[in-house]
């Protein structure tokens, strides 16, 4: 009788404990995720990477790699805006970009060249200019 006083509790215990264990292998965070190109399709390095929380305006920022990818992991569900710049190149953004738990949002952006993109618009004839010029 005395062995199963003791048998039982433990059996509950440990019972419980590998219950309890898919619990916290929960995840809490998303993941955004890309590659940075420039216009011909080559990969940009380098390119300052900043993602802002639009709930909280918490901001991160990272750098490409030499891949021309990025990963910014841990982020908290939400809204967020995702802005890349480096030098030469226009500044782009992607301004409302949904993380969500457990799950990598892939953004993949292609700046501009700034120089490029400024002597077309001069070369595009007067009439044909609907739109305001790039930055």
């Amino acid at each position: 009788m005395p062995f199963k006083r003791i048998l039982i509790p433990v059996f509950l215990v440990a019972l419980l404990s590998a219950l309890a264990l898919p619990l916290f292998a929960q995840e809490q965070f998303g993941t955004i995720a890309g590659v940075v190109r420039d216009p011909s399709k080559a990969v940009l390095p380098g390119v300052a990477i900043t993602v802002t929380n639009r709930a909280t305006n918490r901001s991160l920022t990272m750098s490409s790699r030499a891949d021309g990818s990025y990963t910014l992991p841990n982020l908290d569900p939400g809204r967020y805006s995702v802005v890349f710049e480096k030098t030469g190149f226009t500044r782009s953004e992607v301004p409302d970009v949904l993380v969500v738990v457990g799950q990598t949002t892939a953004v993949d952006v292609a700046p501009w060249r700034s120089v490029l993109c400024r002597r077309w618009w001069k070369s595009v004839p007067l009439l044909w200019r609907l739109t305001p010029p790039p930055p």
